[in-house]
């Protein structure tokens, strides 16, 4: 799935926040970038995309999702949601 795909998706909701694998890390865009930020005191950043010229970004390891699952869940936070190629499913 493309970066802009992703990103037309978190825009339509804030129920949930996707996670966009690619190599090793997974990235939240828009609203999501914000929460995992916040949340986790991670850093967010502007990630520009020809169809999303003002887009930002948050990303961090693979090896770090549990600890942000962790702590989404323990302040009962939105659910999180993977994307790994095509595929879409919930953490």
């Amino acid at each position: 799935m493309t970066i802009d795909k992703v990103i037309e998706l978190q825009a339509a909701t804030t129920d949930c926040i996707y996670l966009h694998l690619m190599g090793g890390f997974y990235h939240a865009y828009g609203f999501g970038a914000e929460a995992v930020a916040e949340t986790m005191g991670y850093q967010v950043r502007p990630k520009p995309t020809k169809a999303n010229p003002d887009n930002r970004e948050c990303g961090f390891p693979v090896s770090s999702l549990p600890g942000v699952k962790r702590k989404f869940d323990m302040f009962r936070l939105e659910t999180l949601l993977l994307v790994e190629r095509d595929e879409i499913r919930k953490l």
